[in-house]
């Protein structure tokens, strides 16, 4: 993946890694649309084990093809920050999810 193809515009959350920023993927022009994604990026400055566990995450996720797993657009290396590129949660991540109380509508 090129980060020439990616569009940032809004910061989500700064993280242990770096930020996460919900932006768009440019697909092929005038056949796609452009995808609504997520946009991790790694600290600048973060240690190597930083580095190993960013890239461990990224390719762990690259692992499976299941609609109930977020699906991992692409991988940018090859530039400063690293860029792991997801399809975006409307409704945030699980975690957040998860520790939202119930209440019940009864």
């Amino acid at each position: 993946m090129h980060v020439q193809k990616l569009v940032p515009f809004v910061e989500i959350v700064s993280g242990e890694f770096g930020d996460v920023c919900k932006g768009k993927l440019k697909r092929q022009a005038g056949v796609e649309p452009p995808l609504t994604v997520a946009i991790k990026t790694l600290k600048a400055g973060a240690s190597d084990k930083n580095r190993l566990d960013f890239l461990t995450e990224a390719s762990i996720m690259g692992q499976f093809d299941d609609p109930n797993v977020i699906y991992l657009e692409g991988v940018v290396t090859r530039s400063h920050p690293i860029i792991i590129v997801t399809e975006f949660m409307e409704n945030g991540s699980l975690d957040s999810f998860l520790r939202v109380p119930y209440v019940s509508c009864l």
